[in-house]
């Protein structure tokens, strides 16, 4: 069967080993299907650790849990947290937005395209705003695939608001409010709109607070409250597979149609190019120095590349045996 595997690093990336959690199911820390996980690494400035502040949050670890149409929270040790979706509490389970744990144990969300609501897609990327300065500190962005469209809820599952092609079902505007109507984002290639998006994990947060949505060939960005800001053009890109900002909002961006993990400043000049072997199935994490981490999944001995600020490969291991090929990759600065 399959087991995801989050992997995370400490400080000391290349002493360190990764960490395994979840095994296939739609119980209580259990995980259906899932490419996409996030940090919660809560820096106060670039190369500030988490260590060097107080934060109960540091070291959280959110999976985009696409079978079970949900967000599955774990602590830094892979202890199991809670998870949040629609009607996922196993215990009392109601058409409405839940947080579930082990206490009331977990099941299945149910898809729909309210707030809150996620439908199944083949990627179900999620992000955190790690900046501990920021009013978003510590929330938590889902990209709904076959919605359209990008839901932002606080660390606990609180449904705060969602972005995308006329999401407000009153207004007929681009981002939709707690409280508000909320639908199904319009595909397309226009303002606000999504071509296609997130297939892996194509969304990141900027040290700025800017998320960062990769779609078919650009990047796009949007403020905190979801209101878009401009694009960055990336010409034969072809959808962006995997999406990393670091904290000098350098974007590494791993896409179908260019060889290799292409790195661009905001103004989308290509700045370089890592890894140029890596292919389709492969997953990005940047570290707290500006180290790259590229994974190759293989359905057993998994590679792990590691590169420094400068584009050199530093360091290369072999994971433990994940037992199937549906991984996510992410850098953990307080594990």
């Amino acid at each position: 069967g399959i087991v995801f595997i989050p992997l995370l690093f400490s400080a000391a990336p290349a002493s360190a080993f990764p960490t395994e959690f979840g095994s296939e199911g739609e119980g209580a820390g259990q995980i259906g299907h899932g490419y996409a996980i996030a940090v919660d690494n809560c820096a106060v400035a670039p190369g500030v650790p988490c260590s060097e502040i107080e934060d109960p949050s540091v070291g959280d670890v959110y999976v985009g849990d696409a079978a079970n149409r949900r967000v599955d929270k774990f602590g830094p040790r892979g202890e199991f947290l809670l998870a949040w979706g629609w009607g996922v509490d196993k215990e009392k389970p109601e058409a409405k937005l839940q947080v579930c744990t082990t206490a009331t144990g977990c099941v299945q969300g149910e898809a729909g395209t309210g707030a809150g609501e996620f439908e199944e897609g083949f990627g179900m990327g999620v992000a955190v705003n790690d900046d501990a300065l920021s009013a978003s500190h510590g929330d938590v962005y889902v990209a709904d695939q076959r919605n359209a469209r990008v839901e932002k809820f606080e660390p606990d599952g609180k449904f705060l608001l969602m972005f995308g092609g006329e999401v407000n079902a009153t207004t007929k505007e681009d981002v939709c409010l707690a409280g508000e109507v909320c639908q199904a984002g319009r595909e397309g290639s226009g303002p606000g709109e999504f071509e296609y998006p997130f297939p892996y994990n194509g969304l990141a947060v900027g040290a700025s607070g800017t998320v960062y949505v990769g779609d078919a060939n650009r990047v796009r960005e949007f403020s905190e409250g979801g209101v878009e800001g401009g694009e960055i053009a990336l010409p034969g890109a072809g959808d962006v597979l995997e999406l990393a900002v670091d904290a000098g909002e350098h974007i590494y961006v791993h896409s179908e149609g260019l060889s290799g993990v292409r790195v661009y400043d905001t103004s989308g000049s290509e700045l370089g190019e890592r890894d140029p072997s890596i292919e389709g199935k492969s997953r990005i994490a940047l570290g707290s120095s500006g180290e790259l981490f590229v994974g190759e999944p293989s359905g057993g001995s998994d590679r792990i590349f590691e590169y420094d600020s400068t584009g050199k490969q530093v360091s290369s291991f072999i994971t433990v045996q994940s037992g199937g090929e549906e991984e996510g990759l992410a850098f953990g600065d307080g594990v």
